[in-house]
């Protein structure tokens, strides 16, 4: 049932996220999301092991990601073919690629995050066996209007990014602002991914021009909506207003490249990312849930 994804399916695999986002938001992941997780996460390594889909006379009708590092998978369905015997297959042929993965690990549970309320899944994974768990995530949205103009301090400014002959400057203001991970080397392998725009990582650079914030935005024609993912401050600047007025901006390119709602998603237990994004207009959307299957038990 699920097929290795191929380097050539990303037009039709965002698009097909992107179908899936504008009919059932609440049930579904942006098609940012994916394409982050393709050069952010897995830097455009093996997508053919981490990413599947599900085709039916050419057409895509489910794409989803599998991790091994994480123990979970995170799938979109076509809308149409939620519920029913056709998803409990679906999550079969999941579980049995995850199965395998995570007993080579020696790991016992697998975990599928998915969105409170939604029914279907729920009653799906229930009847695999897997037990809910707490709310974990939660995605915010914000109406692409009266978008207040960039306030900074003196000598900041907010560009995107110039060149690969940057990637130290982002390695750098990524780490401080999440854990180190990233060197050079390991940033310019995100910055060449298909799926990244170069123009679309703003940065707020300092006066002595390093790199003080980052956001990355997504953009999504189908539902003309945009992602903000991921979002960060270097830690010697923040409480100035630099990554407020950096989401301004960049809610100002989406509105200029016709998106007409921004979201984002945090987890949680963090206090400061929903501060930060209720000041700059963002409200709740809706929140997601950890369910978990014991692999022993299954």
């Amino acid at each position: 049932m699920l097929l290795p994804y191929q380097p050539g399916d990303l037009p039709a695999v965002t698009r097909f996220l992107g179908e899936c986002w504008h009919r059932d938001p609440f049930r579904n992941y942006h098609p940012g999301d994916f394409v982050h997780w393709m050069s952010n996460g897995y830097l455009g390594q093996k997508l053919e092991h981490h990413f599947h889909l599900v085709k039916e006379n050419y057409q895509i009708l489910a794409v989803v990601e599998l991790s091994s590092d994480t123990g979970s998978y995170t799938p979109v369905i076509d809308p149409n073919r939620r519920g029913g015997d056709w998803e409990i297959e679906f999550h079969h042929s999941c579980l049995n690629v995850m199965r395998e993965r995570m007993l080579a690990k020696k790991a016992s549970t697998v975990t599928v995050n998915f969105a409170v309320g939604d029914t279907a899944v729920k009653h799906c994974l229930e009847q695999l066996g897997f037990k809910g768990k707490k709310s974990t995530h939660a995605v915010m949205r914000r109406h692409l209007t009266n978008i207040p103009v960039p306030n900074l301090p003196d000598s900041f400014e907010i560009r995107s990014v110039a060149g690969e002959h940057e990637a130290q400057n982002l390695a750098d203001v990524h780490n401080s602002a999440f854990s180190p991970k990233w060197t050079a080397a390991k940033y310019l392998k995100v910055m060449r991914t298909p799926g990244f725009d170069i123009e679309r990582e703003l940065v707020v650079v300092s006066p002595d021009g390093r790199f003080a914030a980052f956001a990355v935005i997504w953009l999504d024609p189908v539902s003309r909506s945009g992602l903000f993912e991921p979002v960060g401050c270097h830690q010697e600047f923040t409480r100035r207003g630099l990554t407020k007025a950096l989401m301004f901006a960049g809610m100002v390119r989406m509105k200029a490249a016709n998106m007409e709602t921004a979201h984002v998603g945090y987890d949680v237990t963090n206090k400061a990312s929903s501060g930060l994004y209720c000041s700059v207009g963002f409200e709740p959307y809706f929140e997601t849930v950890d369910y978990v299957l014991e692999l022993q038990n299954s």
